[in-house]
């Protein structure tokens, strides 16, 4: 119940990350052999446009940014490597951004097929719809069909095998970056175990648990698209202006260090050398730079490749 092996490391990596908290530690760990899942109560599901749609993204709403007017109550700001890889990696900073009732705020990593029909993220989300809350939670996605008929996040629906006893996917993560104060990470990355097939999820240095390979077919050769950064969902379209829901900090990624959201260390692994490595060639998209923006890449010794993004929303130059 582990991976056969983990690709290598850059040795040049310097990791940034502090360790993350989720307050159920507070009343002790679960015991070996046992996995915490967090309990689905009855106003969840009522929460639902419908139960056949809880905790489900709609169809086709995983679809690449690109894909422009498909998306309409969606908006983005991201940077994605389109070539074949056996996984990524990243380290994202946690914010609380503000979010309306309705709307939710997403900072993830993602590896796709080229078409988006097979798609696995992980990273944090704040979702009152979902969880009746506005605290920001880990989360897992998973679908391949586009969200037709398969996929969900986190484990309401079967898939994901997790194997780890320590964190709770949709559960509240802690502590949180602070704007020009302390900042916090959390570690992500994905990727293809090189003898059983198997798409193994890590958080923070723990191998959470993976998907099946024969649950995902598609990936039998690797991911065609490996995406980093932030979504916003606005629930009303923007009917009647621009939605208020922050994304990452809230603030533009412009602003910078310690007030803008960050991905670091940013890397996809080699299938021929089952390696981390930089990607060469890596593009940015962002629906409205106006309302949300994204900096470009760049390179330094201690955050290893890395972008600034994140926006308040609705702003004098988004209405």
């Amino acid at each position: 119940m582990k991976p056969s092996s983990y690709p290598k490391r850059l040795e040049t990596e310097k990791a940034n990350v502090k360790e993350i908290h989720q307050p159920w530690h507070l009343n002790g760990r679960c015991p070996e052999g046992t996995v915490p899942l967090v309990r689905t109560q009855k106003s969840d599901q009522m929460r639902a446009v419908s139960p056949k749609n809880f905790n489900k993204k709609y169809p086709n709403e995983v679809l690449h940014p690109q894909a422009g007017d498909d998306q309409k109550n969606h908006e983005h700001a991201v940077f994605f490597v389109n070539n074949t890889n056996s996984g990524g990696k990243a380290e994202i900073n946690i914010w609380n951004p503000r979010v309306e009732p309705g709307d939710f705020s997403i900072a993830g990593l993602s590896v796709t097929t080229r078409e988006i029909q097979t798609y696995l993220s992980v990273g944090w989300m704040v979702n009152p719809s979902m969880f009746g809350d506005n605290l920001t939670r880990i989360f897992m996605y998973w679908t391949v069909d586009g969200s037709v008929n398969t996929g969900c996040y986190n484990h309401q629906c079967s898939g994901f095998v997790q194997v780890n006893n320590v964190i709770a996917l949709g559960g509240t993560a802690s502590p949180i970056s602070v704007y020009d104060g302390p900042q916090y990470q959390m570690a992500v990355s994905i990727f293809k175990d090189v003898k059983t097939g198997h798409w193994w999820l890590q958080v923070q240095g723990n191998a959470l648990g993976y998907w099946p390979s024969s649950l995902v077919p598609r990936l039998a050769n690797g991911t065609e698209v490996v995406q980093y950064g932030g979504e916003v969902f606005d629930s009303r379209g923007n009917g009647g202006g621009h939605t208020t829901t922050e994304m990452g900090s809230g603030h533009f990624g412009g602003d910078g260090e310690r007030k803008a959201s960050v991905f670091t260390n940013i890397q996809v692994v080699d299938p021929a050398k089952n390696a981390y490595v930089i990607p060469q060639h890596i593009s940015g998209f962002a629906d409205r730079r106006n309302c949300y923006d994204l900096t470009g890449v760049r390179m330094t010794q201690n955050w290893g490749l890395h972008f600034f993004y994140g926006g308040p929303g609705r702003n004098p130059n988004c209405p």
